[in-house]
């Protein structure tokens, strides 16, 4: 799969989780699906007649998003329909859009999220419009969530909000300032919705051993594994990154013995938990591999990689170039290790795309 069209797909979903996108609300128990180019066309031709139809621009824009990496004609029809959202229900739901792929419509869509951020009060806009700069221009978002202060609309999709649009500027950057926020926002969503707070975890482990806080990323890392096996929908992400960042700490110890361990573990979990599935998600920690890299620690990457190649089977063939790399006794050219599974994962890498 082109890796723009996995970052497209992660947008989604992640905005998905985040702030609760989804269809309008359609007609009947069932949803239509558009699946042939005739199909498509009778939309179209309705929207003719109807410009207002908000279902058939859902409809349609899914319809695009298939073939949007492919053809030139989807990813047109892509970015008519998501502008037509953004212009029409801009509280309502979008997609989101590559500032090179699409950069006309992308262009577009940023004057008119601006334009939302300075004069809408509308809380539902304003979160869209912050997501949309999220990824890649998150000084504009950060000014958008404080806006939302302002207002006192702090509330829990604005915290998730905050916090991915944070974690994904340090992942991008490596600026610890957005490490910083990340963690912040991380705990006070803790301390408000505590039900919530297993999915917040492991990110603020992992914020706060970039920060130079070990001793807080130790407790978060124990707090990762001791609900790990309390909460059977998050064991394997929290058991897979809770012993990833202690494997990390006793690195950094000098314990190779104890990172060996503990990195074993995050990759060979029981069988009835989930965190190999998580990985075919996220791909594997390669910070912990260039750190691993760094004291000699080859065959015990080799091992780690091997599993990855296993687990993440979409990007196989990137596993399998590290390993050769290093099995010709050379390291993987990394970048950007921090960055997992977004548009830059192969740059990351040192790889073409």
């Amino acid at each position: 799969m082109n890796s723009k069209c996995v970052w497209l797909a992660l947008m989604i979903f992640s905005s998905c989780l985040a702030y609760g996108y989804g269809p309008p609300k359609l007609p009947g128990s069932t949803s239509p699906e558009i699946t042939t180019p005739r199909d498509a066309r009778r939309y179209e031709d309705k929207l003719l007649q109807d410009p207002g139809d908000a279902v058939s621009h859902y409809l349609l824009m899914e319809y695009y998003l298939k073939d949007r990496c492919k053809y030139k004609w989807a990813r047109q029809g892509y970015q008519r329909h998501v502008l037509w959202f953004i212009k029409n229900r801009p509280a309502s739901h979008y997609h989101p859009l590559h500032p090179v792929e699409d950069q006309q419509a992308y262009q577009q869509a940023k004057e008119l999220w601006l334009e939302y951020s300075r004069e809408s009060e509308d809380t539902k806009v304003l979160l869209r419009a912050a997501s949309f700069f999220s990824f890649f221009e998150p000084i504009q978002a950060e000014t958008i969530y404080q806006k939302l202060e302002k207002k006192d609309a702090k509330d829990r999709l604005g915290l998730f909000g905050m916090r991915k649009m944070y974690w994904t500027a340090f992942r991008n950057d490596g600026d610890k300032r957005y490490a910083a926020g990340a963690l912040a926002v991380g705990e006070e969503v803790c301390k408000r919705f505590k039900k919530k707070k297993r999915w917040f975890l492991a990110n603020m482990a992992e914020a706060a051993y970039e920060l130079g806080d070990y001793d807080k990323a130790n407790k978060f890392a124990k707090e990762c594994l001791k609900t790990a096996k309390k909460n059977e929908k998050a064991d394997g992400m929290l058991m897979h990154y809770g012993n990833i960042i202690q494997a990390r700490l006793a690195l950094r110890q000098g314990d190779i013995k104890k990172a060996k361990d503990y990195l074993k573990k995050s990759i060979d979990l029981p069988g009835d938990l989930k965190g190999i599935t998580w990985m075919e998600v996220t791909g594997p920690d390669l910070m912990i591999v260039k750190e691993l890299l760094a004291v000699g620690e080859k065959e015990l990457v080799l091992e780690y990689l091997s599993v990855c190649e296993k687990c993440w089977p979409q990007e196989k063939d990137l596993i399998r170039y590290c390993i050769d790399v290093l099995n010709r006794g050379m390291n993987p050219p990394f970048n950007n290790p921090r960055i997992r599974w977004r548009s830059g994962y192969r740059l990351s890498f040192g790889c073409s795309e």
